[in-house]
């Protein structure tokens, strides 16, 4: 059974939706879903994520945090110990957020109506001075330019995938519970670019994966040649700390034998004899280890 939104927001305190990763991290499972409208819904509250801000890079990081902790509160995921989770999903509120305030824009502006009349129009729920920020923003012309490009750029798109509303992610790792094998990101590109009966979207999708394989083989090859001279590096700083090593254990045995023999022929031009404890002193100093040897 799949929870709504507001049944998510209503469960206990101790009680989360746990959310599944594949080996990319990236959410698989029939959570995301829920977690997709739940970041949604997040990312349309501009009391907390107030909607007069430039960009998401001028958002008080405060505001960001406080979106992020409402997330942890309804669900629990392993933590990868690198953030990289986190920053997927902070991400994602940013991509929800922005596009929220892009469909409200739409929604309200009437190019018929003056600035001021539009102001009038505000939405409840946002305060007036943020409304009018977003506004001056939006009607920028540096903005305006900014909006149709992005708006060009989006037409352009060619490679359509066809798992409908599950990202390319989730329809991976369904596959490979289907199959019951891995299947790379490669693969899993192709099959949901691909028709039903096996055939490509368009030949340019086919042509541009064809190119990207082709890309992926050099940049396989180029770390491979990078792991090979890392680990040539490595062996090669081995052998001249081993080499080091042993010069200074040869240094070390070979002073100790030079104070040894000093020692010794000190006290016989001195017309004294050694006594055996000396000698067994002198003697144990020869063979003593060096500090390395004793580690």
């Amino acid at each position: 059974m799949e929870l709504t939104v507001k049944e998510a927001l209503a469960l206990p305190p101790r009680k989360k939706i746990v959310l599944n990763h594949n080996r990319e991290l990236q959410q698989v499972g029939q959570a995301v879903g829920l977690l997709s409208r739940f970041l949604g819904i997040l990312a349309s509250d501009f009391q907390q994520l107030p909607i007069g801000e430039k960009s998401w890079k001028t958002m008080n990081k405060a505001s960001k945090e406080h979106a992020f902790d409402q997330f942890k509160r309804v669900f629990h995921y392993e933590d990868d110990g690198k953030g990289i989770i986190k920053r997927g999903i902070v991400q994602r509120i940013e991509n929800f957020w922005k596009n929220a305030r892009n469909h409200l824009f739409h929604k309200v502006n009437d190019e018929e109506l003056t600035f001021e009349e539009n102001l009038k129009r505000k939405p409840a729920g946002i305060e007036a001075n943020h409304w009018k920020k977003f506004f001056e923003y939006r009607l920028n012309e540096d903005t305006k330019e900014k909006y149709k490009n992005n708006v060009a750029n989006r037409s352009k798109q060619l490679y359509t995938h066809t798992g409908g509303s599950k990202t390319m992610a989730r329809k991976r790792h369904e596959e490979e519970l289907r199959q019951g094998r891995p299947i790379g990101r490669g693969e899993g590109w192709t099959m949901s670019h691909k028709k039903k009966n096996g055939s490509y979207m368009n030949e340019d999708v086919r042509l541009v994966r064809i190119e990207e394989y082709q890309m992926e083989i050099v940049k396989l090859k180029a770390e491979v040649a990078e792991l090979k001279a890392e680990s040539a590096e490595l062996k090669t700083a081995a052998a001249e700390e081993k080499a080091k090593r042993q010069r200074m254990e040869a240094e070390g045995k070979a002073k100790m034998q030079s104070m040894g023999n000093f020692l010794r022929y000190t006290i016989q031009q001195q017309g004294g004899s050694l006594s055996l404890e000396i000698a067994a002193d002198l003697d144990s100093l020869r063979s003593a280890p060096t500090s390395s040897h004793a580690r």
